[in-house]
């Protein structure tokens, strides 16, 4: 999916405060915060009368993760992180696409014991508009 990998670009040149991972994290000790991009299934639409499909919206994903242990810093962190992405792809028109990238959805710092118990995660959806 093109659309990940020129989020992720755009990041690694904006973001230089964090590592901007695609996909998925590798094995093995992590930053204490860093950017996840993954990808969605592209949703399809029509706006006109007739009922043919004729828009598509790729969705893209970044997560903002930060560790730390005091839980209240690993919150702010993430936030920071999701401020720094968020201005980063503010109107940016990736090549794979004809209109700018879009915030649809974001969430607040939610804590993820699945990694550990002082790891937070916001996470922000993004869509690309293509004409199908």
């Amino acid at each position: 999916m093109a659309l990940v990998e020129d989020v992720a670009a755009r990041l690694r040149t904006q973001v230089t405060g964090r590592r901007v991972f695609e996909y998925a994290v590798p094995d093995g000790p992590l930053p204490g915060a860093y950017l996840l991009v993954r990808g969605g299934v592209e949703r399809e639409s029509s706006e006109r009368m007739t009922g043919t499909t004729h828009v598509g919206e790729a969705i893209v994903r970044v997560l903002s993760i930060a560790d730390h242990a005091d839980p209240h810093v690993a919150a702010r962190t993430a936030d920071a992180g999701a401020t720094f992405a968020r201005n980063a792809l503010r109107d940016f028109r990736p090549s794979s696409g004809q209109w700018p990238l879009r915030l649809v959805a974001g969430s607040d710092p939610y804590r993820n014991e699945a990694v550990s118990a002082t790891t937070f995660h916001i996470a922000l959806q993004y869509a690309l508009r293509t004409d199908l």
